[in-house]
């Protein structure tokens, strides 16, 4: 993106994904969030293969580029000039690909709720993480 941050054809999946969720069912909260919200916007061709990818494994049906882009758009919504952090917030990272995580054939998304400041939910989804994983030991 225009950020300088390399955004992969799953990074923009999962981004697709999640702003369409958060702007469907919390309208009302802004996202801050390290991609470019005009990243598919920009690139048709990889908003076409983005939306392509999410239709064809049936995570959203009949998924336009026009529309991905439109949702990748919400994570851009968080004031980025006010001088106070809105009283409620959304914060995410698609997908953290890192270099450690890719020696390691590791990914994470993140998400966080913020509410005057301070986070009051966090998830992170590591899929590939085993319960057994040698850091655990």
């Amino acid at each position: 993106g225009d950020n300088g941050v390399e955004v992969t054809m799953p990074a923009a999946a999962c981004l697709v994904f999640m702003m369409k969720y958060l702007s469907e069912t919390f309208p009302d909260d802004p996202v801050l969030c390290n991609i470019d919200g005009g990243v598919l916007a920009k690139d048709e061709e990889f908003a076409t293969t983005t939306a392509t990818f999410l239709s064809y494994f049936g995570l959203i049906d009949n998924l336009t580029p026009q529309k991905a882009a439109e949702w990748v758009r919400h994570c851009d919504s968080y004031p980025k000039d006010a001088e106070t952090p809105p009283k409620r917030y959304w914060v995410f990272n698609p997908i953290d690909s890192t270099q450690e995580f890719r020696t390691a054939k590791q990914y994470c998304c993140t998400l966080a709720l913020m509410e005057d400041n301070e986070p009051v939910l966090s998830l992170v989804g590591c899929p590939v993480l085993a319960f057994d994983h040698a850091s655990r030991s």
